[in-house]
């Protein structure tokens, strides 16, 4: 267990394990060396001076579906956030595109899912495929997108947790943002799209996770 800075050995001679379980206790300790035990990830959120919502991550990884729902409301109530605002526009400059780790390659285990500025359910999805091949996602609180319905495609019946493509992770989290914000911040059918950022922009609120 790690207790502050400092490892207890812990031997288990008999049973076999994946590295990647050991590497945990050495990312934990950096984690700590560098932020500290008070860090938290957060994730902003501005109103332009068009009525256009931003939203810039900063790669929280607990950015799942209830939080986006928790977020939803508080900026819902908000009285300086018009009640539709006229797009959603994205900032996801903090992380490099195509992050290429060493030794990292795609699949669908959701282990192997990948990182973002801006994530949302640990870059996977948990669907329900019926006996007919029909999708269905196998949360309530999160929404079917497009994305989901073409990864459950390829899946046999059953239920299924499945890492987004590395090329997606974006993508989904959009499409995740307009199901969220839809009815309450934001129009689906009529609100624009974006990722610049625009000159003037009024901070909203920065949000961090529970977890």
């Amino acid at each position: 267990m790690i207790s502050g800075y400092y490892i207890d050995t812990l031997l288990n001679k008999t049973p076999c394990g994946l590295p990647a379980s050991v590497q945990k206790f050495a990312t934990a300790l950096a984690a700590l060396h560098f932020f500290g035990s008070q860090f938290r990830f957060s994730t902003d959120f501005y109103m332009d001076q068009n009525n256009e919502l931003g939203i810039r991550g900063n790669g929280d990884p607990f950015l799942v579906s209830e939080e986006w729902q928790k977020i939803a409301e508080k900026l819902s109530d908000l009285p300086t956030v018009p009640k539709i605002s006229q797009g959603l526009f994205f900032d996801t400059s903090l992380f490099e595109e195509n992050i290429q780790i060493p030794g990292i390659k795609y699949s669908l285990n959701p282990y192997d899912a990948g990182i973002g500025a801006l994530v949302v359910n640990f870059n996977t999805v948990y669907l329900k495929v019926d006996k007919n091949g029909t999708i269905y996602s196998a949360e309530e609180q999160t929404p079917l997108t497009p994305l989901a319905k073409h990864l459950g495609k390829k899946l046999t019946s059953g239920t299924h947790r499945v890492s987004i493509p590395p090329d997606s992770g974006f993508a989904y989290a959009v499409n995740c943002c307009r199901q969220f914000f839809s009815g309450k911040v934001y129009h689906s059918k009529t609100g624009r799209l974006a990722c610049e950022r625009s000159a003037q922009l009024v901070n909203l609120f920065i949000g961090t996770t529970t977890t």
